[in-house]
Order: structure tokens, then sequence, then C-alpha cells
């Protein structure tokens, strides 16, 4: 089952049964945006589209319009270009504002290598490409005493909020911190969450061992994969709880950092039927509170490639449908992106759509030269290729 993070590739509309070029963008749906890069895309309500591309240690930021021209008055004629961008590709985001500045964030490492620790270099660009900010920040440790203190596992944002996610050591209890960016560019704990900013989710807590007392006997232990947020507060994970053998597992917090009793089971769902697969799947938590779930299996028949699938869950944490989805990867899916209550897929070939109680359908067929992919709220896909040295914006319709 699940999780959401972005990573991005592309697609070649066939002017075939396979995808029809929308013509009101760029020049017959498709638009130049310079030299190649790995490519993301953020569509700005009612107003166009971000492009960011990452190449040669220089981080791009491309505005376009709604129509597909380059939106000069945005920084320098539709471009900002921050040097010395050296966050790994996977690492880097673009997160919008509710005012529509965007926040680009990027992994960095700060201090030197005997002191070495994990930080973020953030960005706030505003409407019109101004930079209002840049900072460098180490992620916060949490202090679990004087003599200790756990780097985040995994970390999230969504608008001016990060959620950090913590491991303890003894792996029975996962830690919640979260953190609101103020417009100097520095993070301050948000004590409107939880209880002072911070909530637990432990394994060995009564209402938890109880649900878990069905998979086996002994002290279970907890790891962390994937994590995200909403608007309204709601906290989603997914991992591996582990006995004798490790099992797939959902849970759910409420804002006020409990676990959500309507959801499964006091806040759980688990999966018996797939052990030591939580690092394969990935998630969205939706503004509904429901979540869309794609995870890999291995009882495909190519060796250890996995066999993709995808299941939406109701609030409650109730499968809402389940599909295969004909895919083959063998590592994490390359590209899934969701929007307007559909999920867009890609392999090392084709491109799938899903809908909710419907079968996966082709969409097209990948070049290999893909660099990026998005799917728009009005159902249109966006695709970003690299062809002769140049990156092409797509837009598409099906």
């Amino acid at each position: 089952m699940i999780l959401v993070l972005l990573s991005f590739s592309l697609l070649a509309f066939s002017q075939s049964r396979l995808g029809k070029p929308d013509a009101s963008f760029g020049n017959k749906g498709v638009t130049q945006a310079g030299i190649c890069g790995l490519t993301q895309m953020l569509e700005l309500p009612n107003q166009g589209l971000f492009v960011v591309k990452q190449a040669k240690k220089t981080l791009t930021l491309l505005k376009l319009t709604r129509a597909g021209k380059w939106d000069t008055g945005f920084a320098d004629r539709g471009v900002l270009r921050l040097p010395d961008w050296t966050s790994p590709d996977f690492y880097t985001q673009i997160v919008l504002q509710s005012n529509s500045d965007v926040l680009l964030v990027g992994k960095i490492d700060i201090g030197e290598l005997a002191d070495r620790r994990d930080g973020m270099r953030l960005v706030l660009v505003s409407a019109l490409g101004k930079i209002k900010f840049q900072s460098r920040l180490e992620i916060p440790l949490l202090n679990k005493s004087t003599a200790e203190q756990i780097k985040a596992r995994e970390w999230v944002w969504s608008g001016n909020r990060l959620l950090l996610a913590y491991e303890d050591v003894d792996l029975q209890r996962l830690v919640f911190a979260r953190y609101v960016l103020t417009s100097e560019g520095q993070l301050v704990l948000d004590t409107s969450f939880a209880t002072e900013g911070y909530a637990e989710f432990s394994v060995v807590a009564p209402q938890v061992l109880s649900v878990l007392s069905a998979l086996g006997s002994g002290t279970p232990y907890a790891y962390i994969n994937k994590l995200d947020f909403n608007a309204a507060g709601d906290v989603a994970l997914a991992g591996t709880i582990a006995f004798r053998f490790g099992y797939f597992y959902v849970a759910k917090l409420k804002n006020a950092g409990v676990l959500e009793s309507r959801f499964g089971t006091s806040g759980l769902v688990i999966d018996k039927n797939s052990p030591d697969l939580g690092q394969y799947a990935q998630f969205r938590l939706l503004s509904n509170g429901g979540l869309v779930v794609v995870f890999g299996s291995d009882n495909s028949p190519q060796g250890d490639a996995l066999n993709w699938s995808v299941e939406w869950l109701d609030q409650t944490g109730q499968s809402v449908d389940y599909q295969g989805l004909d895919i083959l990867e063998y590592q994490n899916l390359r590209t899934w992106v969701f929007a307007g209550g559909q999920v867009l897929f890609a392999d090392q070939q084709k491109l799938m759509l899903h809908r909710p109680k419907t079968k996966p359908f082709l969409i097209g067929v990948l070049p290999p030269n893909l660099e990026g992919l998005h799917l728009t709220t009005d159902s249109k896909i966006l695709t970003a290729s690299c062809e002769k040295n140049q990156l092409l914006i797509r837009r598409g319709t099906f």
C-alpha cells in the first residue's frame, strides 16, 4: 500500500489514440524550456506553471503562463537561477505557499566531516520572482536526553509547515515534531500541534499491542518509511512493524497527536500478507482524510521485479478499490502523481491512469529521455523530455 512523494519523469504524446496535444499550450502543445535537467512541475491555480530544473549544480526556476508562454514578469524574463545547488535530485522540493509564493527546499550537509549534520537550504521566492529570503538550517534533532540526540528519519513540507519523524533508539516509539517557517526563514516549533508541538506513536502502548497481538508474541519494533500530513493536521505514516516477520502498516494520527480511532483498528491498518514490503510502499494523504496507496509485491514472474498495485482507502481505512497495474519495476515505482481524484503511473516503458472503481488504462508509451511528469487538476498531462539537449514541456489531453 502507500506514499506520496513525487519523483519526476516524462512521456511523449502520440498524435494517435495514445494522447492528443493541447493546442492552447505553447506552440501546438509544446514549449521549449532551455537545457535539459531533472524536472519538477508545480501547477499554480488559475495562474500557470512553475518548472524546476536541476542540472550541473544549478537550480533553475522557470515560470510559464497558462498558455505555456514564458512569464516575462517573473524574475529575469521568466527565469530565476540559483547556483551552487548541491542537494541530491531526489531531495529537492518545491512547495506552494498560501500567498502563491514558492519555497524551494534542498538537503545539504552542515559542519565539517567530523561533525557533519543534516541540513536544509531554503529559498522563498515571490510570485514575481523576487527572493524573499535564503537560509541554511540544521534539521532539528530530537533531544531525548542531554547525552542523546536523534536525527530525523523522515520529513515532509506542507505550505510553511514542516513535519519531522524520529525513530527512537529502541525502535518502539516514533516521535513527530511540527515546525512553522517564519518570514525571516527560521523554524519555530508549532505548539498548536499535539502536545506543545510533539506527538508520539508507540507500538508498546496498550491500544496498539491489542491490535498487534494477532500477529505474534514478543516485543514489536516499528520502522517508518513514509510520512504525510494534510491541511487539517492529520498525520499518516507507513512502514514496517516487526516481530519475527515484518508487516506493512499504515497509521493515522489526528492533529491532537493521538491515533485516529475511526481509522482501521484503533488507528492502524495492517497488511498481514505483505511482510517486509514497507520500504516499497508509497502513499498520499488526501484532503478528505482518505489515502491512495501504491505498493509493490514480489510475486512477479520476473525474478526480483516488483508487481505494482494501487489501493484507495476511505477516511475509516476501509478499502474502496484495489487494482493491479500491470507494471513491473525493480525498485521504487519510477513515477506516480496524483491530482483530481486520479493517479498517473509511469514505469520504464508505459504510462497508465487509474481512477477509483475503474480498470487502469494505457495513456501512452514513454521515450527513453523522460525528465518530468505532472497531472493537472483538470486532467491534463504535462511532461518534460530531453531532446537534442533541449527540455521540451508538453501538455496533452486524453
